[in-house]
């Protein structure tokens, strides 16, 4: 490389300079040594605390998941047993009509009885129960089970007064919902516990005909259902959930061993007692973060584990999941492996320098102040900005030839204002965008410096590529929007999706379409072949549909195997065809397990993106419903 300033030779203070230059070379190597060990040290100490704060963030949100959608589904279980019980009444109600019109002639005495044994021999859907209320007699009347076959229970009616006003409304509007406390149990010998019944007039007969459900049966049925999906809901690598009451009992674990058994007694390898310091946290905010040391799944020994843990009040719950330290050193250790390379190389280069300098000093040449095997860009450059000299890294970066280094000024490629910020300043350090010649946008870190060269003043200036850096944090990004486990997106990237393109579609007054999808028969996958082979499957999954689906479509795990897809500027009827095709091209898939056969359900909703009080919660819930309703209607199955 060319030196375009020299200075003349002073021979008879050669040994001075040299000496004097081997000091400085030495002392600023072992401040360049310091200040980039002490800068590794303070980005590995960002990177680690970023991480973790990223996964208390990641576990706290899994645990508010879980609760947010428990209260979804005690609601959607509620809502579709009483449905249940209308649905019974409705066609009790239809029978006995038709049974009277047909027998029309007979007493009604007579007709009477006769209902009474229809009711006797109708057999109620599970966890429900048939009764009638004979309001000319004054009685409840219960089917019960006997020894050898159905018999009635009755009840007088002596306290009619209790229920005279469920009465008077039901005669009133021919039909209503109703909480019976204890009057239709305590013929079954339930006496204390809520039903919550569904009750019909038949005025021919002066005739209450109603259907309930136990409230604490329908509790343990929900309790039960949510326990075995919480048990299969796993995420990243070793994520999993476990549920406690508040008397310690186990209700949900990894282990399985745990569950129905009192772990309040339980301590780690430290003696921590677990549970007791997990409830003193909930007794005082409800809520909290723990370490502990722990099991790890598919693996041997116990490893430090942090924990976020929250109370489920409604049951007295506790709900919980946490993460493995010793992962989240992993990853930050694959990132400092990373940065102590990138350090050696800057150190290395710098050295390289130094040697250089200390090189031409001995052949009596004023150093060249831009080396060729700096992994920066260094020029030499007047107060104007005009490009005097530079090395190949410069000249990479700003996108020239050699021949066109003169007519360059380095100034007006940068996005911020440099001549005013060298104003009256000898130092600038700062970072910026540099647009080259080639049209090519780079983020780069600038140092500039003040100095002279026979006797005239001059800039030197580093230009160091950011681009490596800049991926790593969005590497730490990504984190956050994708499901580890599939691939696909993370349902906090999805709900934030849904909504921007509501907000894009408005303006451009287009449909979008929502769907959501569930693997048939999971549980049975996993518990055939395996947790491991069931994660295959889900993978096998997402990437037939991220093969499938256009460009701009998004696909996301919801949790557990539940899917969603955003379909933008679609609607319901081409997201049908869609899923459709995908749909045949999963059921016809040959696994080596030959004997398996994948199929899927979903729900397809229109978003109305019109609606200025648009709801995106809703729409999710409406899309949920229509996938409970193809599971209902046997699987293998879009409903929209």
């Amino acid at each position: 490389m060319r030196t375009f300033l020299r200075v003349k030779p002073l021979s008879y203070i050669r040994e001075i300079i040299f000496l004097f230059m081997i000091i400085i070379s030495l002392s600023i190597t072992l401040f360049i040594i310091t200040m980039s060990y002490n800068k590794f040290e303070s980005d590995s100490k960002k990177i680690r605390e970023q991480y973790y704060y990223h996964h208390k963030k990641v576990i706290k949100s899994e645990v508010d998941n879980i609760c947010q959608y428990m209260d979804y589904y005690i609601n959607k279980s509620e809502e579709t047993y009483k449905d249940n019980i209308k649905q019974q009444v409705y066609t009790l109600y239809d029978i006995i009509n038709n049974h009277c019109r047909t027998n029309n002639l007979k007493s009604k005495q007579e007709i009477k009885k006769e209902v009474l044994d229809i009711l006797n021999r109708v057999t109620p859907r599970p966890l429900t129960n048939y009764f009638a209320i004979e309001l000319d007699e004054g009685k409840i009347i219960v089917p019960t089970k006997g020894v050898d076959k159905t018999t009635f229970g009755t009840l007088e009616l002596i306290e009619y007064k209790e229920i005279e006003g469920i009465v008077d409304l039901v005669k009133k509007e021919g039909e209503s919902y109703a909480s019976l406390d204890g009057f239709i149990l305590e013929a079954k010998g339930n006496e204390n516990q809520s039903e919550l019944s569904f009750i019909k007039y038949f005025e021919p007969l002066n005739m209450l005909i109603g259907s309930g459900i136990n409230v604490k049966d329908l509790e343990s049925e929900v309790k039960e259902e949510l326990l075995d999906t919480i048990e299969d809901i796993k995420y990243d690598t070793d994520g999993y959930f476990y549920v406690t009451d508040y008397d310690g009992t186990a209700l949900a674990f990894s282990d399985k061993s745990y569950i129905g058994k009192d772990i309040t007694l339980i301590k780690d390898i430290k003696g921590t007692n677990v549970y007791q310091e997990i409830i003193d946290r909930v007794n005082e905010k409800g809520e909290g973060y723990f370490e502990y040391f722990w099991t790890k799944p598919y693996s041997k020994g116990v490893f430090s584990k942090l924990s976020y843990f929250k109370s489920y009040d409604k049951w007295e719950w506790i709900i919980g999941t946490g993460v493995y330290k010793d992962n989240i050193e992993a990853n930050v250790l694959a990132i400092e492996v990373d940065l102590k390379k990138e350090m050696r190389d800057n150190l290395l280069s710098v050295l390289l320098v130094i040697g250089l300098l200390v090189f031409m000093l001995l052949l009596f040449q004023f150093y060249s102040t831009i080396t060729e095997l700096s992994v920066d860009g260094i020029l030499i450059i007047n107060s104007g900005g005009q490009v005097l000299d530079i090395n190949k890294k410069g000249l990479e970066l700003i996108g020239i030839t050699r021949k066109e280094v003169n007519d360059t000024n380095i100034f007006q490629m940068f996005t911020d204002n440099i001549i005013s910020k060298l104003d009256n300043r000898k130092h600038v350090y700062i970072d910026s965008i540099l647009e080259n010649k080639k049209g090519k946008k780079i983020p780069v870190e600038i140092h500039i410096k003040l100095t002279k060269i026979r006797r005239r003043e001059y800039y030197i200036a580093y230009l160091r590529d950011l681009t490596k850096r800049i991926n790593y944090e969005k590497k730490l990004e990504k984190l956050a929007l994708v499901d580890e486990l599939t691939g696909v997106y993370n349902r906090r990237f999805l709900i934030s999706q849904i909504k921007s393109d509501v907000k894009n579609h408005r303006k451009k007054d287009k449909p979008i379409s929502l769907a959501m999808i569930d693997v048939d028969l999971f549980k049975s996958i996993n518990d055939t072949y395996g947790h491991t082979y069931g994660d295959e499957i889900l993978k096998y999954f997402a990437d037939t549909f991220k093969q499938n689906i256009r460009d701009m479509d998004y696909i996301g795990r919801y949790g557990g195997e539940e899917f969603i897809i955003i379909f933008p500027e679609t609607d319901k009827d081409s997201a049908y065809a869609s899923l459709d095709r995908i749909k045949n091209i999963i059921k016809n898939h040959s696994f080596k397990e030959k004997e398996l056969k994948l199929t899927f359900s979903a729900g397809i909703v229109e978003i109305d993106t019109n609606n200025e009080q648009l709801n995106i919660s809703e729409y999710i819930k409406k899309v949920d419903q229509l996938l409970y309703k193809a599971k209902g209607n046997g699987r293998d199955r879009i409903e929209f």
